[in-house]
């Protein structure tokens, strides 16, 4: 009596990790630890084609769970970077805003000083008019010009003078802050700030 022979087994299948799905979980957590939209991006992608390449492999590839992963974490490093750019960027606008405030209270400094050596040189008399200082002392057209608003072509500054003494004032207010450089120029020096519009007009009203 033979013995009976049991029939072969089919081989096991061989699978394979997909590359890209380990690819989209490491830049998955790239894109949260540091590198933010930059990875996060390549991360999403790479997710999304591994994990349809696997559903499609029929067993062959695996590594869904890396996939889906890795799309996940780059989905929400992307947004929340977008979140916080949208957040800095006020901050970084209003720091622009600050320091181009302050170089045009600098110029107003300046065109204040100017009006206190012109008073020197003129027995105490202060300039009647900007373009009366700039003649006499040769300004340069630099510090005339508005640092708030520094595309426009035109001179940023006009001076009034009036009951002994000078107000020197950038014509551009600063957008974010309703602030413009003020200088005023009187027998105690040149006191130079950055000043709100309704003290300006109060000022204003005030020398003449």
């Amino acid at each position: 009596m033979t013995d009976a022979v049991s029939p072969l087994s089919s081989p096991l299948p061989v699978t394979k990790k997909s590359g890209l799905a380990v690819t989209s979980f490491v830049l998955g957590i790239l894109s949260l630890l540091c590198c933010g939209l930059f990875v996060g991006i390549p991360a999403a992608i790479c997710g999304h084609v591994a994990d349809n390449k696997i559903k499609k492999s029929g067993g062959a590839l695996t590594g869904s769970g890396l996939a889906v992963a890795g799309w996940i974490m780059g989905y929400v490093s992307f947004f929340t970077t977008i979140v916080l750019v949208g957040l800095a960027i006020p901050g970084i606008n209003g720091a622009i805003n600050g320091a181009r405030l302050a170089a045009s209270v600098s110029h107003a400094k300046q065109i204040g000083n100017a009006c206190v050596m012109y008073a020197a040189e003129h027995g105490g008399q202060l300039p009647a008019s900007l373009d009366e200082l700039r003649r006499d002392q040769q300004l340069d057209e630099k510090i005339l010009r508005s640092m708030v608003n520094p595309q426009s072509g035109a001179v940023g500054f006009a001076l009034v003078s009036g009951k002994n003494r000078v107000l020197i004032y950038d014509l551009h207010v600063s957008p974010l802050r309703s602030e413009r450089a003020v200088a005023v120029v009187d027998w105690n020096g040149v006191a130079a700030q950055a000043m709100k519009d309704a003290e300006f007009q109060a000022l204003l009203r005030n020398l003449n």
